[in-house]
């Protein structure tokens, strides 16, 4: 091209507004003139030069605008070309204009969705043009991100949608044979997009399983592009509540995993970014309760790992990045997927060796800046507490509740003796489980972590509060010695705390959790704890929408809050 047409196609493409609109005129002209001359060849020659300065040149947003509505279907015709190399310039062009939000509306308008989709779905490997895929993936994730709603964009003639199965099959059967790490981010970007619409996640998890696409993307958690991984990542975790179990096992079956998630394990350094944090929430979403996953994690060491680098964290020696909390939060929610399968022996010992409720009660306690770090420690806890009346060692003379016995010192073990070896030894009787606790039956008194519980009442995170009355749910247990148990909380303020939750949330599950624990407090509370409860001014309020709302357990539940309080001597009721 000489150099007055190339001074021409530059004004045509960063000119100013006015300027362009004359250049393009001429510059179609040329192309038409381009072809009478000279031939076809001479045509495409112009049309590759015009593409490429389109895709090279930094366009001002008024000059794309104009390029789009004047030039798309002149781009579009010379993809539909025999000549691969004008049809790559004139894609790369697309991409550049596809990349600014106001353009896509134009692009839709003119079919040039539909004839990527066409092409890139019916391509055979010996014709398909060198980094067009890229190119047209890339438009189409474009696309998606300027928020256009994908059941509107037709992508071929029989009217197939970017939300239906096809869109969807396709997608994944060139993921499946794509060797391109480029491609494939942002093949998976397109479905990740697609999965986070709620309307259309079944119908992607549906599409994955059908297709056994897990593996694959499973298998880009190896990759050594740090950028797919974390892609396949957070596509993995967003799949997570529809088909956790069916990615933990595929997980498991690739070489490697689950436990290089973590990281290196044996490193003294810990390195926090991205993909390290986003790695661990994997790990931490998966089923808590998937024991292949568990054994897994334990039997390749990574306990001993992330205990010590959370408490590498808790000291401050840790580099810290945008990416902490979030590190932390993965870490925790680990280790705390161990407390699901508690009943496994070897998951049973390493809970009991590393003291695992003492870890968890100072997770609680400490000011990690982050709700969720106590959310699944929280939760942690009421796994192991439930379990603590079954670990309990009990002894004949302590099986039977003693009524009466007011002026116990609850925050203490009472002693008995017992036969040893040597003798006659003491031993610490719990007085919620009625045997000899210790931090081998995760025992929430011996781990002192009942303050911390009743503390965790006043957040202000629905899921903190949550896992904080479940957790105290488990001292109020059928099987515990529900008198002392509730000495033990009141005494920890927690009635007050737990009225106060009542208050605050007035629907939902932790609305229904607390009406349960305040039932509790007057089955095993006696009169100071009914006197409390029935001065509490929301309770009929609360009661009456249980009636009303509540399915039949809640609706059990406050009939007997109820009768309890009708039973109360007329003297002794505030309401």
């Amino acid at each position: 091209m000489n150099r007055r047409r190339r001074k021409r196609l530059l004004v045509m493409v960063s000119g100013n507004a006015a300027n362009s609109r004359d250049g393009m005129g001429t510059a179609r002209k040329e192309c038409e003139s381009g072809a009478a001359l000279g031939g076809e060849s001479r045509s495409e020659d112009i049309q590759e030069k015009m593409a490429d300065y389109l895709n090279e040149l930094a366009l001002k947003s008024d000059i794309q605008t104009y390029v789009t509505e004047k030039m798309s279907t002149d781009l579009i015709q010379m993809i539909h070309g025999n000549n691969s190399l004008t049809g790559r310039a004139a894609s790369k062009a697309l991409v550049l204009i596809s990349s600014y939000a106001p353009n896509i509306k134009t692009l839709i308008d003119v079919g040039i969705i539909q004839l990527m989709t066409e092409k890139m779905f019916t391509w055979k490997i010996a014709h398909k043009p060198k980094n067009a895929e890229e190119d047209f993936v890339t438009i189409l994730v474009n696309i998606l991100h300027s928020g256009v709603d994908p059941e509107s964009i037709q992508v071929n003639r029989h009217g197939h949608t970017m939300a239906s199965e096809y869109f969807i099959c396709n997608i994944i059967s060139m993921l499946k044979n794509s060797v391109s790490y480029e491609l494939n981010i942002n093949l998976i970007n397109i479905l990740t997009w697609l999965s986070n619409l709620q309307k259309l996640v079944s119908r992607v998890k549906s599409v994955i399983k059908e297709t056994k696409a897990i593996q694959t993307i499973a298998e880009f958690l190896n990759s050594e592009h740090d950028e797919l991984t974390i892609a396949s990542t957070e596509l993995l975790i967003m799949l997570t509540s529809h088909m956790g179990h069916a990615i933990a096992e595929e997980l498991c079956k690739i070489q490697g995993q689950p436990e290089s998630l973590i990281g290196i394990l044996d490193s003294n350094q810990i390195q926090i970014d991205r993909k390290r944090a986003v790695c661990l929430n994997l790990l931490a979403k998966l089923p808590h309760q998937n024991l292949t996953v568990n054994l897994a994690l334990l039997h390749n060491g990574t306990v001993p790992a992330i205990l010590e680098r959370i408490k590498k964290i808790q000291r401050g020696e840790a580099m810290v990045s945008s990416w902490t909390r979030v590190y932390l939060e993965g870490l925790v929610g680990t280790l705390v997927r161990f407390t699901s399968t508690i009943h496994e022996p070897d998951i049973l010992h390493m809970a009991r060796q590393q003291n695992l409720s003492s870890v968890l009660t100072g997770l609680v306690q400490m000011n990690a800046g982050s709700e969720e770090v106590q959310r699944l420690a929280l939760l942690g806890l009421e796994k192991l507490s439930s379990e603590s009346i079954n670990l309990t060692i009990k002894h004949p003379e302590t099986t039977k509740t003693r009524k009466g016995r007011r002026n116990f010192n609850f925050n203490c073990f009472c002693m008995r003796e017992k036969a040893g070896r040597y003798g006659r030894v003491e031993v610490h009787i719990c007085p919620v489980h009625r045997g000899e606790c210790s931090s081998n039956t995760f025992c929430l008194l011996e781990a002192k972590a009942v303050q911390g519980l009743v503390s965790s009442l006043e957040s202000e995170n629905d899921g903190v509060v949550e896992t904080a009355v479940a957790a105290i749910s488990t001292l109020l247990d059928d099987r515990v010695d529900l008198e002392r148990s509730v000495a033990v909380l009141c005494e920890a303020d927690a009635l007050k705390r737990v009225m106060g939750v009542l208050r605050d949330r007035q629907e939902g599950r932790v609305w229904e959790k607390t009406l349960w624990v305040i039932e509790r407090f007057l089955e095993g509370g006696g009169e100071r704890s009914a006197t409390e409860i029935s001065g509490e001014r929301i309770l009929p309020k609360a009661l009456v929408g249980a009636f009303h709302h509540g399915d039949g357990r809640i609706r059990a539940v406050a009939e007997r809050i109820t009768r309890k309080l009708n039973q109360m001597p007329a003297s002794q009721r505030v309401l």
